[in-house]
């Protein structure tokens, strides 16, 4: 009964087995059916789970591994694909070399073979033949081409004529076979690759994308034909077709470094450079620096004005570029804005085939050297145009403008930019200013004549013959022009101008103060007219009035100009607090005009506010990353005695500015400042000559002399830019100067005229203060008293030396308040305590100014001069024997000491 059970269960077990729904039978089955229909996901799914409940069920993996090549999944279909090897079907062997071939496994390929003459196994070989072509044998791999170009199958045959085309560099023949046979191949992802790679040697884009689309229908998940296509795409100008597949492509590795190359391209295409250097930067990381990626980059950086990060990535490739590479004039063009002046004329003379085509690049090219001041290269350059068959007129007229600025006249080309445009008003003024210029004055008066005729045209015509009377110097004619205009016109505006200059060329300026009144009585928003009249106000000792009529101005226009202006003269007349506070105000108006920031700062910068000051030139310089910006910024961290921030700012300039020789002599200045004596003497000799003898220079040239003990030539460097240009700097490096060598007399009087120059300048007053001390103490009593009430700031020293001078002037009254405010700021000072003490002393606080004395002593470990003072504070306090022993301990180093220390022993019979 037992065995009959046992029985009964395994013949039931067996009929369930081959008839369930779920045998492994029904789920190959049902997989192979999905796989006819292109369910390639959910045949995947089948065969997975047939595998799980079965691993060794090895036609599951060989369908599997099918599935997978299908989807294009090439490393997964050979694991599956290796493990079934022992019962692959020959179609399955076929499959399997495809994966090696995909995988770049060539060796493998060789191993594998098909007994069966026929189709397949010409097959086969064809991946072997491809497999030797790609492993560098050519020679082997001919042969075995030459070979199946003789299959009776036409796929195989084709497929070999064309690859033997390929390798013997015949691109058009091996297209040709491919297209002829299309019909034959277009199921063979072989063939289609070849093809794909054909049609984008010969750039036929369009062809190239047809064909990849036909691959990626067979070989869906295959990333590498995804990126094919998306390359294709974007290299045809498909951009909006090539977004989906690139994004694609990122999402299944976003650091990888070709996918964010194409990205970054796209967003060129764009015009979103500040997201394409994103991209493109993490490709260049990632390790994708080749040529188009630091090319884009270099673009996309130099679209947004960061010329030193685009400098940087064209510098890696450039020497590997043609020499009529495009890329070479952007690169000038970058070269040129950084200063980098001399290596952009370099690059320029290797371009020896510049000439018509480049017009517009020459043109920009010789702008960029005329405002480097490179006119004799910028002639040369502009030179290379041909401008009679230009036809262009605003070509014409910025050839012409080049022309003229260079000193090759650009009349002619001028002329034929009037007469393209007769109507351009523009045009007519460009031509006269440019016959004036080379003084054709009969060209200009017939140019005039010629063409602002009519009574409709008179007052043109006046204003037009009255500036080139007055360029020429012809006065009297200019006068009797200007006239006749005013007389037609009385509130004409360059008639008023005339009159207004020429009273102030005969020094009648009270005259010309009032034209300019009734002058901006009529042009109230004339700049040219409320300019003048503040330089004529300041020549005459008033600008009270200049300041009102700016005030005006600006309340009657929102345009930032006049603020700005009101705010100018303002910080000229020294209120500091009002520009802060009217600046403040006005901030949403004026917030993105860097001179806002400018003159902010200096406000802020002239009530020595410098951490305001500081934020309002770091504001200035991302608005306008000049050299006024940069040398404003680095004096504030001077100031501040910041000298890692200053170091900071000098590099950032040098990234913004380039190769910039005022920049480096602030640097030179700065390891000055920080003590580096030898590094900056290195830096300011590296120097050309012609930056040595600038002001700066020759400011860095003084700084030198005095830290190598050299006084004597720091003065003959120094004076002669004081007098020239007055400064603080200046003035503190010189009295420095006259200090050290002792010259008592030119200490005065240069100190003297000094602050009654520049009453604030504290730091030359703390100096000379400091000087006078024991030399001069009622004009030091002056000096420090000076300090006391009007620094905001109070300084202990100051306040003690004061006490210290008043003290010893009979004052000891007004000295206390000073010291004990002195001792409230710095607790503990030996200093203060001691000049605390003397001058309870002398009011007669004897033991409280002991105590004071003997901590100051303690506190500086028995100073001699402390010592000193001790011991008479001692004496004065009746403690005679006590002054006797702490005088005996005392031991003087200097000669004045031992002098002092005496005296205070016979004073008081010690």
């Amino acid at each position: 009964m037992k065995n009959y059970s046992k029985l009964s269960v395994a013949m039931l077990l067996c009929l369930l087995s081959a008839c369930s729904d779920n045998s492994p039978e029904k789920r190959l089955a049902d997989a192979e059916l999905m796989l006819e229909k292109g369910q390639l996901q959910e045949a995947s799914v089948t065969l997975k789970n047939v595998i799980k409940d079965d691993p060794s069920l090895l036609k599951a993996r060989e369908m599997l591994g099918l599935t997978y090549l299908q989807q294009g999944l090439y490393l997964a279909a050979q694991k599956e694909l290796l493990r079934a090897q022992s019962v692959l079907s020959d179609e399955s062997k076929v499959a399997l070399a495809e994966t090696h071939l995909w995988l770049e496994e060539y060796e493998s390929i060789k191993d594998l073979s098909i007994d069966n003459e026929g189709q397949t196994k010409d097959k086969l070989e064809i991946y072997q033949a491809i497999a030797l072509f790609r492993a560098q044998s050519p020679t082997s791999a001919i042969s075995a081409f030459e070979k199946l170009e003789t299959s009776p199958f036409e796929d195989i045959a084709s497929l070999a004529k064309a690859y033997n085309a390929t390798i013997r560099e015949k691109p058009a023949a091996a297209l040709k076979v491919l297209v002829d046979n299309a019909a034959q191949i277009e199921d063979s992802p072989l063939a289609l690759q070849l093809k794909f790679t054909l049609e984008n040697f010969v750039n036929d884009w369009s062809s190239a994308i047809d064909t990849s689309k036909k691959l990626l229908s067979l070989r869906p998940a295959d990333y590498k034909v995804k990126t094919q296509l998306a390359t294709v795409l974007i290299n045809a100008g498909e951009f909006e077709e090539a977004k989906p597949v690139v994004e694609q492509l990122l999402r299944l590795s976003p650091e990888q470094a070709y996918f964010n190359q194409l990205k970054g391209t796209l967003l060129v295409s764009e015009k979103d450079y500040e997201g394409a250097i994103l991209y493109l930067d993490k490709a260049i990381k990632n390790g994708r620096s080749n040529q188009i990626t630091r090319l884009f980059s270099a673009i996309s950086h130099y679209q947004l004005g960061n010329f030193e990060q685009a400098y940087q990535n064209l510098s890696v490739i450039i020497d590997t570029l043609p020499k009529d590479h495009y890329a070479k004039r952007l690169y000038t063009s970058i070269q040129l804005k950084l200063g980098y002046v001399q290596d952009g004329i370099d690059t320029i003379n290797t371009m020896s085939d510049l000439g018509q085509d480049d017009l517009l690049y020459i043109v920009e090219t010789s702008r960029l050297l005329v405002q480097k001041n490179e006119l004799d290269e910028a002639k040369r350059l502009i030179g290379k145009i041909e401008s009679d068959q230009i036809s262009d007129s605003k070509m014409l007229q910025n050839i012409g403008l080049l022309k003229l600025i260079t000193g090759k006249e650009g009349l002619s080309e001028l002329e034929r930019n009037l007469d393209i445009s007769p109507e351009s008003e523009n045009s007519f003024y460009l031509l006269l200013v440019a016959y004036v210029e080379n003084k054709a004055y009969d060209k200009a008066y017939e140019l005039i004549d010629s063409r602002l005729t009519g009574e409709e045209n008179k007052i043109e015509r006046l204003n037009a013959t009255g500036f080139v009377q007055q360029t020429a110097g012809d006065i009297e004619s200019a006068q009797q022009t200007y006239q006749k205009l005013k007389d037609i016109d009385p509130k004409n505006l360059e008639a008023a101008l005339f009159f207004i200059e020429q009273s102030i060329k005969n020094g009648e300026l009270e005259k010309a103060s009032k034209q300019l009144s009734s002058a901006i009585d009529n042009y109230p928003l004339s700049t040219r007219l409320l300019i003048r009249s503040f330089q004529v106000a300041q020549r005459l000792g008033n600008i009270k009035p200049a300041i009102k009529q700016l005030k005006e101005a600006q309340g009657k226009s929102k345009e930032p100009k006049y603020a700005l202006l009101y705010a100018a003269a303002l910080s000229l007349d020294n209120q500091f607090k009002t520009v802060v506070d009217y600046l403040s105000e006005n901030q949403q108006k004026l917030k993105d005009t860097p001179k806002y920031w400018m003159l902010l700062g200096n406000a802020y910068a002239k009530q020595s506010n410098y951490k305001e000051a500081r934020k309002a030139f770091t504001e200035w310089r991302k608005l306008e990353p000049s050299q006024n910006s940069f040398v404003q910024s680095i004096q504030i961290e001077e100031i501040e005695r910041d000298y890692l921030k200053a170091e900071q700012v000098i590099e950032e300039a040098r990234r913004n500015l380039g190769k910039n020789t005022t920049i480096e002599l602030l640097a030179a200045r700065l390891k000055l400042l920080q003590g580096k004596n030898k590094d900056a003497s290195k830096a300011y000799n590296a120097l050309p000559d012609e930056a040595k003898k600038s002001l700066i220079g020759q400011v860095v040239k003084g700084r030198l002399a005095i830290t190598e003990g050299n006084y004597q030539s720091a003065i003959s460097t120094l004076e002669p830019l004081y007098e020239d240009a007055p400064s603080s700097e200046l003035a503190l490096l010189l009295l420095t100067s006259y200090v050290q060598l002792e010259q008592h007399e030119q200490i005065l009087s240069f100190a003297k005229a000094h602050l009654e120059r520049a009453q604030s300048d504290n730091k030359v007053r703390l100096l000379f203060a400091n000087y006078l001390l024991e030399r001069e103490p009622r004009l030091a009593i002056e000096q420090y008293t000076y300090l006391v009430d009007n620094v905001k700031k109070e300084s202990p020293l100051v306040l003690n030396n004061l006490a210290w001078l008043l003290n010893q002037n009979g004052s000891p009254s007004k000295a206390l308040k000073l010291i004990e405010r002195a001792n409230e700021l710095v607790p503990n000072n030996p200093n203060i305590l001691s000049t605390y003490g003397a001058v309870l002393s002398s009011l007669s606080k004897h033991e409280a100014a002991i105590e004071k004395a003997k901590e100051a002593f303690v506190i500086s470990k028995e100073n001699v001069s402390i010592g000193i003072e001790y011991v008479r504070a001692l004496a004065r306090g009746g403690r005679k024997i006590d002054a006797q022993r702490v005088a005996s301990t005392i031991i003087p180093v200097t000669a004045a000491q031992e002098t002092q220390l005496n005296q205070v022993k016979q004073q008081f019979q010690l």
